[in-house]
């Protein structure tokens, strides 16, 4: 078999048993790999495991395809998480012999998982608890290997823990440190050297050459004011400029966006370093002399999210995030509600102290209007006021407001492929549904969602057919895309979620955006458009697929059929 290797690797945690699992290939087929795979196991077993998933076109070591999926049920929304995670993770999983990871009960003492080509040994993790991230990965890294870890925050029981990687960066959203240090796994390690076999190799070389093409000509990606030169807070001028940047208040976005906060500011006067996925010509992570620089979440979270903050205090409270395992882009936004609640206006002073207290674990406090959440999880960066399909994808998305799971912010941003009006609601619900079902394709594929920049489903079934052999169409991708949709959707209503929970904070429809020139949203509008999207998906008024019943109560009170 090329591209997939057709076998799952199943783990019980508590008994300390481990098998392989043949896959059979129409299986792999119909939901691709990566996040389609992942998404298969969950809905297979008894219980919600925790899966790492490699996507066939890594095996090609194409550019911008060596994604891996790490899914679970999200502690923060209780529903479907599907983190897309860098490094060498899809890589060594393929060169394990392995499609998927699948990790099921607790065991009964901290321990680290190391697998490797047919072995899987459990070790006792005690050395770890209560080590920093960097001491935890300095101690587990290898040449070739892929490291996966909780941090102290995720130990300590905060739903705002998140995974790190060998490379020492985060896998954020969806508190997927908790969900793997529920399970008294405190990391794991994958390496292997088996080759990876391709269809047609000069196919693929071809390909290779035109992935390259394209993304080097995409402004977004490889540009001079890129990702590739200046990480992914290369967007923050962007947004700032468009009046995009989530803030408290319109004053605090507009003063804020108006200070040099952004990736070129972080870069002047120095020559940063990359850190980024296997094969990517664009890396998106930055260092300076080993340390890392905020990414997009930090750079805009500590800064215009809290209503003030500096590079500094970016740097210091990203880098903090980091060595307690915190997730940035949430921890920014629980500190941004606590400011607002308890009416402090010196973030300088007190985030740090804030940001310990959430790695210990501990609450803080908001008001209850306070939180620009949706399904539990921080709004991003983005504010939806300002691209209404964004806003509108935010809305109802599966795994909560992630835009990684839907491209349409890049017509109303980026304006690529086709540009279209960012404030207007037409045709917004066909588009969303469209830019999911890349996304899903993409992410099941191992291609970073910021590829669809510069790559279409055209490229990427060429690719998919060089590497697996499998003559498959750009229509075929796009089908699928749109059936593994469906399976996440169909978990996410047994897990309790309807149109209820597809919604946005009362404060978009209610206040302004940006300098105060950008008005609230429309409610009306804004659930016409939604009522399309479940048309368009072919799903009730509920928002649930025929046959699924939302049947089990969720933690955020959603109604019931």
């Amino acid at each position: 078999m090329t591209g997939w290797r057709g076998r799952v690797l199943h783990v019980d945690l508590q008994r300390r048993r481990w098998r392989v699992e043949s896959v059979d290939r129409a299986i792999l087929r119909a939901v691709l790999g990566g996040r389609g795979l992942a998404g298969w196991l969950l809905a297979s077993a008894p219980e919600p495991p925790l899966v790492f998933v490699a996507g066939p076109l890594t095996a090609g070591v194409l550019p911008m395809a060596g994604r891996a999926v790490i899914a679970a049920v999200s502690p923060l929304t209780g529903t479907v998480r599907h983190a897309p995670a860098g490094g060498r993770l899809a890589a060594a999983l393929l060169r394990a012999g392995l499609d998927a990871v699948c990790l099921t009960g607790r065991a009964d003492a901290p321990v680290t998982l190391h697998i490797g080509e047919g072995s899987v040994e459990f070790a006792d993790a005690a050395p770890l608890q209560g080590l920093e991230t960097s001491h935890r990965l300095n101690a587990l890294r290898a040449p070739r290997r892929a490291v996966v870890c909780v941090g102290p925050a995720a130990e300590a029981g905060s739903p705002l823990g998140c995974l790190l990687q060998e490379h020492g960066r985060p896998v954020p959203g969806g508190g997927l440190g908790l969900a793997m240090a529920g399970r008294n796994l405190l990391a794991v390690t994958v390496d292997g050297r088996q080759p990876t076999a391709v269809h047609d190799p000069e196919s693929l070389r071809r390909m290779r050459r035109v992935f390259l093409r394209l993304i080097h000509a995409s402004p977004a990606l490889a540009g001079a004011s890129g990702i590739g030169r200046h990480g992914d807070g290369a967007f923050f001028d962007l947004f700032a400029a468009r009046h995009l940047l989530l803030s408290p208040s319109p004053c605090a976005s507009h003063a804020a966006a108006a200070e040099p906060l952004g990736a070129l500011a972080y870069a002047a006067g120095i020559v940063p370093g990359h850190v980024g996925c296997t094969a990517c010509p664009v890396p998106c992570g930055r260092t300076v002399h080993g340390q890392p620089l905020p990414d997009l979440a930090a750079m805009a979270g500590f800064s215009v999210r809290i209503g003030g903050g500096s590079r500094a205090l970016a740097v210091r409270a990203f880098h903090r995030c980091l060595v307690l395992g915190l997730d940035a882009g949430e921890a920014a936004a629980a500190v941004a509600d606590h400011l607002d609640a308890v009416g402090l206006s010196c973030p300088e002073d007190v985030v740090p102290e804030l940001l310990e207290g959430l790695g210990r674990g501990e609450g803080l406090v908001s008001s209850p209007e306070a939180g620009m959440r949706v399904k539990g999880m921080a709004l991003p960066c983005m504010d939806p006021r300002g691209a209404w399909g964004l806003a509108l994808a935010l809305a109802v998305g599966v795994q909560g407001p992630l835009p990684d799971a839907c491209v349409v912010w890049h017509q109303e941003i980026l304006r690529k492929p086709v540009p279209v009006d960012r404030f207007s609601w037409s045709g917004k619900a066909r588009l969303v549904a469209r830019g999911e079902d890349a996304a899903a394709v993409a992410q099941s594929l191992g291609v970073c969602s910021l590829a669809l920049a510069a790559l279409g489903m055209e490229e990427l079934a060429q690719a998919l057919a060089a590497v697996t052999g499998w003559n498959v169409s750009a229509g075929d991708l796009a089908a699928a895309g749109a059936a593994l949709v469906e399976q996440d959707r169909r978990l996410h209503c047994a897990a309790g979620f309807d149109a209820a929970q597809d919604d946005l904070p009362p404060q978009c429809f209610e206040a302004p955006a940006g300098d105060g020139s950008i008005p609230p949203l429309d409610r009306r509008a804004f659930l016409e458009e939604r009522a399309k999207y479940y048309r368009i998906r072919g799903w009730s008024a509920s928002g649930c697929p025929a046959g699924a019943i939302a049947n089990r109560p969720n933690k955020q009170g959603g109604r019931h059929a």
